[in-house]
């Protein structure tokens, strides 16, 4: 039972910032609760599915900012928590959420969960998954500063990552972290994605190749070999 009432007061604490809308009093609020025993990984119920006080502090629809999120990390929020059976199918962790956030703090809040080790490599458990560097490539709002927080913590940029880049190679916003990479995601962009420009590159290479092996077959094993050393022209750069 005590263990429901920790959870209980944290959620109270939300409710009421709902009414009231005041996010130093909400704030000072939870701290109080925590520091008595509350419980930081609290989680809406019901017909919501299961969401995170941390992701809902987290969301587009509340703007508490990252003081609120850094008192619940403190207090030993789960930073990777997922929401589960959320109308839309919207289940994301907290960083996943931040990043889909359009709001200014949203950038700031990222900081404080990367800082507390959220993990960029996990995928939104949705019908199509995708991880926070992909959510951040598709944003409109400041993808910029997104993306290069996420590459900051060590993301690995993927195929399905530089499909979605060659679509926005031309993009004012993006040249600060695709300068180096214009002609090779313009070329990505051109060819109809990454599987379709890496067949076309080594297509390229077996041509090169058998110029100089003059009446024998090129195994396609050497071919393979020799583009994993050779890489792709213009290799993807990322201006960190």
């Amino acid at each position: 039972m005590a263990a429901v009432d920790d959870a209980e007061r944290v959620l109270d604490v939300f409710r009421a910032h709902d009414e009231h809308g005041d996010e130093r009093r909400t704030l000072d609020a939870l701290v109080a609760v925590l520091r008595e025993g509350g419980d930081p990984n609290a989680s809406f119920g019901g017909t919501l599915g299961s969401l995170p006080v941390l992701s809902w502090a987290c969301s587009s629809t509340v703007n508490l900012g990252r003081e609120v999120v850094r008192a619940l990390l403190a207090a030993g929020a789960a930073v990777d928590a997922f929401s589960l059976g959320l109308p839309g199918g919207h289940n994301y962790n907290a960083l996943q959420t931040a990043v889909y956030n359009p709001g200014r703090e949203s950038v700031e809040v990222m900081k404080v969960l990367l800082k507390y080790g959220a993990d960029v490599h996990l995928l939104t458990r949705t019908e199509e998954p995708e991880d926070a560097l992909g959510i951040a490539m598709r944003k409109d709002n400041q993808p910029r500063r997104r993306i290069r927080l996420i590459l900051h913590a060590g993301a690995t940029i993927s195929p399905q990552h530089l499909n979605i880049a060659s679509d926005n190679y031309h993009r004012e916003d993006w040249r600060g972290v695709l300068a180096a990479n214009h002609d090779y995601l313009a070329a990505i962009h051109r060819t109809g994605g990454i599987d379709a420009f890496v067949a076309e590159q080594l297509r390229t290479l077996t041509v090169i190749v058998s110029r100089h092996v003059v009446g024998t077959r090129l195994p396609h094993e050497l071919v393979e070999i020799i583009a994993k050393l050779w890489g792709h022209p213009g290799d993807y750069v990322v201006n960190k």
